[in-house]
């Protein structure tokens, strides 16, 4: 178990993280190159800031993932459950969720490329505009369009 670890700054580089356990993971500004975090449960994990090349996380339960302002290329979140994730104004690139849950997600003022969210299954989405650059499924698209039209100011009525 590790108690607000810090890695700010820190530069890891074809790592594997197992079963860590933290109430917080601190790691803003740092750079994660073909780096893994497995069967990890952490409560806020702080990636503000932070380059992330052929990242993969894999069986986490986070409450906080914090992705805001980060760089982000060839990164998959496979089998995670997030209670809030927030990508406002990171640049994002060839990222995908497999059967992945978040109860918030934020996106506002994201740059987004080739960015997979069907196995994104989402209650709340916050900053719609930084959506474009998304897949998105027709479920999706379709349980989201009330917030759609609400962006665009439209008004759907019954």
């Amino acid at each position: 178990m590790a108690h607000e670890t810090d890695l700010q700054d820190a530069r890891l580089t074809e790592v594997r993280i197992e079963r860590l356990n933290a109430p917080a993971l601190k790691a803003g500004r740092a750079t994660l190159h073909g780096a893994e975090i497995t069967a990890s449960r952490i409560g806020a994990l702080e990636l503000f800031d932070t380059d992330l090349d052929s990242v993969v996380l894999t069986g986490c339960k986070l409450d906080w993932l914090n992705l805001r302002g980060a760089h982000l290329v060839d990164v998959v979140l496979r089998d995670c459950t997030l209670t809030e994730l927030d990508l406002g104004e990171a640049d994002a690139t060839r990222v995908c969720f497999e059967n992945c849950r978040a109860e918030t997600v934020t996106f506002t003022g994201a740059r987004l490329a080739d960015v997979d969210l069907r196995g994104l299954e989402t209650g709340a989405l916050a900053g719609i505009g930084g959506m474009r650059g998304a897949v998105v499924s027709v479920a999706q698209a379709t349980a989201w369009a009330e917030d759609f039209a609400a962006h665009l100011g439209i008004r759907v009525s019954g």
